[in-house]
């Protein structure tokens, strides 16, 4: 099945769903290749306030990544 790539006027409409009610835990803890971050925050599908890191080394890179979108923007 293919992926669509989401709308983003509706990226934050997430609430809408109603199997988040359900669910008891409101994180995920997911690996996501550096070019596809960096894409989804050019894009600003997603923002750094969005997520936080679990290692020093990642909260680096991702700091770099913000701070190279920050730059090109």
């Amino acid at each position: 099945m293919p992926f669509t790539r989401p709308n983003p006027v509706q990226a934050h409409k997430i609430e809408d769903l109603s199997w988040l009610e359900s669910r008891h835990h409101d994180r995920v803890c997911i690996s996501i290749d550096t070019k596809s971050l960096a894409r989804l925050m050019q894009n600003r599908q997603l923002h750094a306030e969005d997520f936080s890191c679990l290692d020093a080394s990642s909260q680096s890179l991702v700091r770099h990544l913000f701070l190279a979108c920050l730059r090109h923007s």
